[in-house]
């Protein structure tokens, strides 16, 4: 055997066993476990809706089929590569994710399940996925913040209803701002040539005009349409675990806590328990099940990252640690 391939082999299963660690950490050594066993355990014992739950499982297939599809239209532009391949790179980017600051360890699970893309535009590609996502999040999220905001902080008293609707006006045009710079996206290549002091690295910035706006429209539709599968998995955990929530509210709600873990920086090993602090605040302004809510927010990292992580470690052994890259598009 290679001694590339020896290397290769022995940082695969670095991976794995870094990957299990967190898992199994989370699940067993967190100081809210008794509360979450309790949680189950009510659920076990009581009547379960089973026909949730199986929603909720379909649905994490679902929300990765959607990030599979954003991958591939965003990486087609460097290497045709099929919607299993690309599939399979994005539940292994979520199995090296887990133990990465921001889940940035996604780029790389799935860069180096590619044949010949250059590497570092490959990342771009990712990184434009990303930031389509993030203004999603950012969307609902704030649409969220600002129902919310008069129904159950009114009282607070914090903001006069004047600069209430000043902040409207101003999130309305930020939303709007935000949508047609990334539909406009050359115009960050055109910046970026103009910036002499990246040198050689001005090439890379082409990237931001390699996509048409139709297809930057097909990408924020389909995180759109990833943000609300999830939020219908979170809201319908709620429900199996008797956190009994409007539905209204609750996907507001739902949606504040996505936005607030969105901008909150963190690692895999503390996500959980500022999942769950969020979760408390939020859910817990209209419903006194603390204990539903925690184990709803545990099971949904369960079902969407752990479950995910170990099928993508399945996958880890066909990355491609040691290839050369070529070329797609012209320099």
């Amino acid at each position: 055997m290679k001694k590339t391939a020896i290397i290769s082999f022995v940082f695969k299963l670095i991976i794995v066993g870094v990957s299990f660690y967190f898992i199994f950490r989370q699940i067993f050594y967190k100081q809210e476990l008794d509360q979450i066993k309790a949680g189950f355990a009510a659920m076990i014992t009581s009547r379960i809706d089973y026909l949730k739950l199986s929603v909720v499982f379909f649905l994490m297939f679902i929300n990765w089929a959607l990030e599979a599809q954003k991958w591939r239209l965003l990486v087609v532009k460097y290497e045709n590569i099929s919607f299993w391949a690309a599939y399979e790179a994005i539940f292994t980017g979520v199995t090296i994710s887990l133990f990465t600051p921001n889940r940035i360890g996604e780029y790389a699970g799935r860069i180096f399940h590619l044949e010949n893309a250059d590497l570092i535009k490959a990342s771009l590609a990712s990184v434009i996925g990303s930031i389509a996502q993030l203004i999603a999040s950012y969307i609902f999220g704030i649409l969220g913040l600002l129902y919310l905001y008069p129904v159950y902080f009114s009282s607070l008293n914090l903001i006069t209803p004047t600069k209430y609707f000043i902040i409207v006006i101003i999130v309305i045009i930020g939303i709007i701002v935000s949508v047609v710079l990334f539909l406009n996206s050359f115009i960050f290549t055109a910046i970026i040539n103009k910036i002499s002091v990246l040198g050689k690295l001005r090439k890379y910035g082409k990237i931001f005009s390699y996509y048409t706006k139709n297809e930057l429209m097909v990408l924020l539709s389909l995180s759109s349409l990833r943000y609300l599968v999830f939020s219908v998995q979170y809201y319908l955990l709620l429900r199996i675990f008797e956190v009994n929530i409007p539905v209204f509210d609750g996907f507001m709600m739902v949606f504040a806590v996505f936005l607030v873990l969105a901008i909150i920086p963190t690692i895999s090993i503390a996500e959980l328990g500022i999942r769950g602090s969020v979760a408390l605040f939020f859910f817990g302004l209209i419903s006194g099940n603390s204990l539903g809510i925690i184990t709803a927010s545990f099971a949904l990292w369960l079902i969407n990252l752990a479950l995910p992580a170990i099928i993508g470690s399945l996958f880890v052994f066909n990355l491609k640690l040691f290839r050369k890259s070529k070329h797609y598009l012209d320099e």
